[in-house]
């Protein structure tokens, strides 16, 4: 994200971007845990952060979720207990919310 960002900013107190127009920006996350865990453990204000200084940058960002991701194929071939599988299958990916300054037009599904 460095090297992506600050090359295009100012070293000013009035932080701008260099770039003259408006570029639309996302950051997408795959998320193992469920939504509700994630806003528990306040991944939105982490995650804000990003979206602020990639709109500072490139004025449009948002950030795109898809929670409760499956990370194996076959989980039996795996150490794991910390949900049950037969039950993340069933809704896997299900759960996907935008959290937007705008519309991304290029984004299809959303």
């Amino acid at each position: 994200m460095e090297r992506l960002l600050f090359p295009n900013l100012t070293y000013t107190w009035a932080m701008t971007s260099l770039i003259k127009r408006k570029i639309t920006t996302a950051f997408g996350y795959t998320m193992n845990l469920p939504e509700a865990q994630m806003n528990e453990f306040q991944y939105p204000v982490h995650t804000g952060l990003n979206e602020s200084i990639l709109n500072l940058t490139f004025g449009h960002a948002e950030s795109l979720f898809c929670n409760e991701m499956l990370q194996f194929e076959d989980y039996d071939k795996v150490v794991f207990s910390y949900f049950d599988p037969k039950e993340r299958r069933k809704g896997a990916g299900k759960s996907s919310r935008r959290i937007a300054s705008g519309p991304l037009s290029w984004v299809h599904g959303w």
